[in-house]
């Protein structure tokens, strides 16, 4: 009877690491970015980890809802129309598996480098530029150099960043979404 009730409790004590779930990272369409076209009804979303080149279809978008602006005598500023992503979110998508719905952890960008590597900002940690996640490596980049080709500020399409004293030119920027399902 002892042996019994010990594993119960060892199966019960285990059931919440089993349960966790698994973070998927999906990247939007090459034209589009977060910021430029938030994720809308109809569109795919590349997963790129841990199922690479698998597509998902896009069947409803949930933002959260937004924060109650105080009272002003001046008019309320209009509420975008199409849902903008945020952590709390959440995402209903199908493929030939089936469908799920998916809750959005955090959202970054992938810089693709004109040597083939791609880079991954991380929005949920400190955005510094600094070091940068090498996706084909799996591990943080130290970003020793940039050149704002364009002065907007900003890490951008054509700009030029040295990665550990290796130069390269960023030909492609995407949006990615953290999930993890429902």
């Amino acid at each position: 009877m002892r042996l019994t009730q010990a594993l119960s409790i060892v199966s019960m004590l285990a059931l919440p690491l089993a349960a966790q779930a698994e973070e998927r990272l999906l990247e939007l369409e090459p034209k589009s970015s977060l910021a430029a076209a938030p994720v809308a009804v109809c569109d795919y979303l590349h997963e790129i980890s841990p199922v690479p080149c698998r597509v998902w279809h896009v069947t409803k978008v949930t933002p959260l809802p937004p924060t109650p602006l105080p009272p002003t005598p001046t008019p309320a500023p209009e509420l975008p129309t199409t849902p903008v992503l945020t952590a709390g979110s959440e995402i209903a998508v199908e493929d030939d598996s089936g469908k799920e719905t998916l809750q959005v952890q955090w959202i970054g960008t992938n810089y693709y480098l004109d040597n083939g590597e791609v880079m991954l900002a991380k929005a949920h940690e400190a955005s510094t530029l600094s070091t940068l996640m090498d996706l084909g490596a799996k591990k943080s980049r130290t970003v020793t150099g940039w050149v704002d080709t364009d002065g907007n500020g900003a890490l951008s399409l054509n700009d030029r960043i040295s990665l550990e004293g290796k130069e390269s030119k960023i030909v492609d920027v995407r949006s990615v979404v953290s999930v993890v399902s429902k």
